[in-house]
């Protein structure tokens, strides 16, 4: 790949990222689906049940949340992107177990 070709293609991915994180945050992730379901989302960090999903019981857990995770992306008003849950949007303050250290 020559240089002008990776260049023009770097800068469509990127024009389409910004696009898709917008469009991302437009639907909201039903907390019903099978993905979520997977992974424990529950739309309010504080109601998610320790004994199930250990992760959230420790003593680290009270501080996990959608918005301080590495995989969320804010797009405003308390919602964000989430790259596990592409093509929809979630609360800032949701927990799933997908939950990754920034």
């Amino acid at each position: 790949m020559k240089r002008r070709q990776f260049l023009a293609a770097s800068g469509a991915l990127i024009a389409s990222s910004v696009v898709g994180s917008t469009a991302n945050a437009q639907k909201m992730l039903n907390p019903r689906s099978p993905n979520a379901v997977a992974l424990g989302f529950h739309s309010q960090h504080s109601q998610v049940n320790g004994k199930k999903w250990r992760k959230k019981a420790n003593n680290a857990g009270v501080e996990q949340r959608c918005g301080t995770c590495a995989l969320f992306r804010a797009t405003g008003d308390g919602k964000g992107s989430c790259r596990l849950f592409k093509g929809k949007g979630v609360p800032d303050g949701g927990w799933c177990n997908g939950w990754t250290a920034r």
